[in-house]
């Protein structure tokens, strides 16, 4: 994917994510790459599983395994990390 390719892509998951309603919003986890799911997969599945959550997870990463996540109680979202993560922290609404 090239670098335009991904900058469109951050720009349309930041709108989609600003799209949810406020209760879909409640718990939002953000990592910058991809190696931090190991750290924030026991979480993610406790409050899905054992907690029946939905969770929000915003990555900074294209690559980042939890994009791939099959669960729908998981709402992953690919921010980049240029002005659209900017844009969607600045004005970021949640629980």
């Amino acid at each position: 994917m090239s670098g335009f390719q991904r900058f469109l892509r951050s720009w349309r998951e930041a709108r989609r994510f600003h799209g949810l309603p406020r209760q879909d919003r409640e718990i939002v986890i953000y990592s910058e790459g991809g190696g931090y799911w190991g750290f924030f997969e026991p979480v993610v599945e406790s409050l899905v599983h054992d907690h029946g959550r939905t969770i929000c997870y915003l990555t900074s990463d294209s690559h980042d395994p939890v994009l791939h996540h099959a669960d729908p109680r998981v709402r992953a979202f690919y921010i980049g990390d240029g002005s659209a993560m900017i844009f969607l922290f600045q004005g970021l609404q949640a629980g």
